[in-house]
């Protein structure tokens, strides 16, 4: 059986998922909020994986127009350089 563990912050937001996977192996997702949407919407969402033996962070941002609170900015995972 699977199984997943969450974290939140203050305002009752997931921050963190991990999964446990087979293999003793496990997933992270590790979500951002920004106080600019009063902390209502993700802006960062990050995982952690591997790729061909090498580990790698995906990063997904996302900026909001206000006053409709719609994504206008939504940024390409390959546009991103994430270092580790």
């Amino acid at each position: 059986m699977l199984q997943m563990t969450y974290q939140h912050d203050a305002y009752g937001n997931v921050t963190q998922a991990v999964q446990q996977l087979e293999n003793d192996k496990t997933q992270q997702t590790d979500i951002e909020y920004d106080v600019a949407v009063k902390h209502a919407y993700p802006t960062s969402i990050k995982q952690e994986v591997t790729e061909n033996g090498t580990p790698k962070t995906i990063e997904e941002r996302y900026g909001y127009d206000q006053p409709r609170t719609k994504i206008v900015v939504p940024f390409r995972q390959d546009d991103l350089q994430v270092p580790r």
